[in-house]
């Protein structure tokens, strides 16, 4: 045990002398990630994907998710911490399955390990939209009601201005301030500002809001829009105690599991040697291993909250 300890330091040293020789960033080490996970696609490729009959790999689509919403949320400089840590928990889970001499274990335990920091930043990217929802519902229905009595969109963003909250301020003093000293043309304005969240309802708000600037009676329909947050608002709240749950009995399961093993130590000897020195009982213990991690994906993908507009095959 201890030439292994011995030689994992040795490895660790050398990799980190090796990044800091080459100078591998987390920076450097998304981008040479994303590259892998999504390289440059032929334009036969990108027509049958057009016509869908070819579909992205879901895990360069998930990872590239990921990435967009962190740089829309304004923690783009926490991806390529999470690249850096799935790559040295990858690492981890390859040397833990050699030192206890289980390689059959090592494909589950490197692919756990590249997962966890990305559920981590997906768990907080949820957290930051869940946020984000609430302030952008107060934000639009009072900017709509203004809207509607005065007909002057940046007159209305700029008297409730005071009344918005963080992190959706930001987005519509960016507005206020490019509408009346950038440019005047205010559906280009509009246009930034829509592509600033990737809310769909809010995206259907700027777009009803373009056309309201050649009809200004289209403003009426802007608060049937504004009722969609509130709606998914309520669904989500009634759905999050269901959710929460499923992920506690889901997380109660796997804990009976991996608390099996020990518990064999303690019962039976002769059991917890066969299941963790002898051939099949390793075959056995990464069996159940590579099941916690395939059904900790089906977990994650089927409690996620409602989103207005998303199909059930998108990412």
């Amino acid at each position: 045990m201890i030439i292994y300890l011995l030689c994992t330091a040795v490895f660790c040293l050398a990799a980190a002398a090796i990044m800091i020789f080459l100078g591998l960033g987390p920076d450097r080490v998304a981008s040479d990630i994303v590259a892998l996970l999504s390289p440059d696609e032929s334009l036969r490729e990108r027509a049958l994907i057009a016509r869908n009959k070819r579909k992205k790999s879901r895990i360069a689509a998930g990872i590239l998710h990921i990435r967009r919403a962190l740089d829309s949320s304004g923690m783009s400089s926490r991806f390529g911490a999470v690249c850096i840590g799935s790559v040295l928990l990858t690492a981890g889970g390859i040397v833990v399955s050699i030192l206890i001499r289980n390689y059959w274990m090592m494909p589950v335990l490197a692919v756990a390990g590249a997962s966890v920091p990305f559920f981590i930043a997906y768990g907080s990217i949820e957290a930051y939209d869940r946020r984000l929802e609430t302030e952008l519902e107060t934000a639009l229905s009072i900017i709509t009601s203004a809207y509607i009595r005065t007909g002057d969109i940046v007159a209305a963003v700029e008297m409730n201005l005071g009344n918005i909250k963080p992190p959706v301020r930001e987005l519509f003093a960016s507005f206020v301030s490019r509408a009346s000293m950038v440019t005047a043309d205010l559906p280009a304005c509009i246009r930034t500002l829509r592509s600033s969240s990737e809310n769909r309802i809010f995206h259907e708000w700027c777009d009803t809001l373009i056309a309201c600037q050649d009809d200004a009676s289209d403003r009426f329909t802007l608060m049937p829009i504004v009722s969609k947050l509130t709606e998914i608002r309520l669904v989500n709240s009634e759905l999050t105690t269901m959710i929460a749950g499923c992920r506690r009995e889901y997380f109660s399961m796997v804990l009976i599991l991996i608390a099996n093993v020990p518990l064999l130590y303690i019962i039976n000897r002769d059991w917890f040697d066969t299941l963790i020195h002898t051939v099949p009982g390793q075959i056995v213990t990464a069996f159940c291993g590579a099941v916690i991690v395939v059904t900790a994906f089906f977990m994650e993908r089927f409690t996620r909250p409602v989103e207005y507009g998303k199909k059930e095959d998108d990412v």
